[in-house]
């Protein structure tokens, strides 16, 4: 870990750098990932499930001395996509829990630390989670939301849920927000996600998602960046890996930790100098000579004992 962001007071940091630290998580994009829970040892060193900010893993197992930092997170994008909950149990699913999210009757279950209750997403083709795109246009302050740190973790645009499909039915972790308290109501506005609703009517497996009162949505849609103990913001997520891919490549100054093995760009092959400069070069040998009857010899002093 840096030890300019470890040991410096605000102040000297602020005297370095001409920048805070907040402002600094701030004006860098930083993804920010959020913990789920603990995980098994490796080569005797603890590790811990998180949910990251994007990619086709849902979840993810980090050394705990990887850890950066906890912190704050901001959103930098708005979502499109979002899953009507239309139902939820106090009940615990059967074969579920708290920390473990489970199919049962056609809905994956996330437990909502604030509500003390299990909210049941639907989904649409089996195990895709029902989406669509209730708004065209919309703020944050609209909703109220919270944080969900254990979900069935989704794998692509189209919410694919990861793993579920045994006899378990408990498929990957992941995180997301519950979104509730709309100030506006939905509008649908005419797109390629809202094209299906217009035939929902037909269909009596779930009913229009305009009757939704609370919804849905995966935690990689917000895009959300780390923000450094900022008290604007919620808290909740990390930073991984912070001092290799982020902050030693970025600010003139900080010593970068040693990676292990760092590969170095080829150099072109009309370049003059050595492809391995550490390396030891052989002599260079003379051409042959253009005599044939005096074949080239690279030691004159050997003679041969065949006769």
């Amino acid at each position: 870990m840096p030890h300019h962001f470890k040991d410096m007071t605000d102040r000297q940091f602020f005297a370095s750098y001409n920048i805070t630290k907040e402002a600094w998580f701030e004006n860098e994009d930083i993804p920010a990932h959020v913990y789920i829970r603990k995980t098994t040892k490796k080569d005797g060193r603890t590790r811990s499930l998180i949910a990251p900010e994007r990619g086709r893993l849902s979840q993810m197992a980090v050394f705990n001395d990887e850890i950066f930092s906890t912190g704050s997170y901001e959103f930098t994008k708005l979502p499109e996509r979002w899953c009507p909950i239309y139902k939820s149990s106090q009940e615990v699913p059967e074969g579920g829990g708290e920390l473990k999210p489970v199919r049962h009757d056609e809905c994956y279950s996330a437990w909502s630390p604030q509500e003390e209750k299990y909210i049941l997403i639907p989904t649409r083709w089996e195990r895709n989670l029902m989406y669509c795109r209730p708004y065209g246009d919309f703020q944050y302050d609209d909703f109220e939301m919270e944080l969900l740190p254990a979900a069935p973790g989704v794998n692509g645009a189209n919410f694919k849920v990861n793993g579920g499909g045994g006899k378990s039915g408990r498929p990957k972790l992941g995180a997301g927000m519950r979104v509730y308290n709309a100030q506006n109501k939905p509008t649908f506005p005419d797109c390629h996600d809202n094209r299906y609703l217009k035939h929902n009517n037909n269909s009596t497996k779930w009913p229009h998602p305009q009757e939704a009162d609370e919804w849905y949505v995966p935690w990689g849609e917000f895009r959300p960046k780390f923000r450094y103990h900022d008290d604007k913001v919620n808290k909740g997520s990390i930073t991984i890996n912070f001092p290799i891919t982020g902050i030693g490549k970025i600010i003139v100054g900080i010593k970068k930790l040693p990676r292990g093995r760092v590969t170095k760009p080829r150099q072109p092959y009309d370049s003059p100098e050595p492809r391995q400069p550490y390396a030891p070069q052989k002599q260079k040998q003379t051409p042959w000579g253009q005599n044939p009857t005096q074949p080239y010899n690279p030691n004159p002093y050997y003679t041969n004992p065949k006769p």
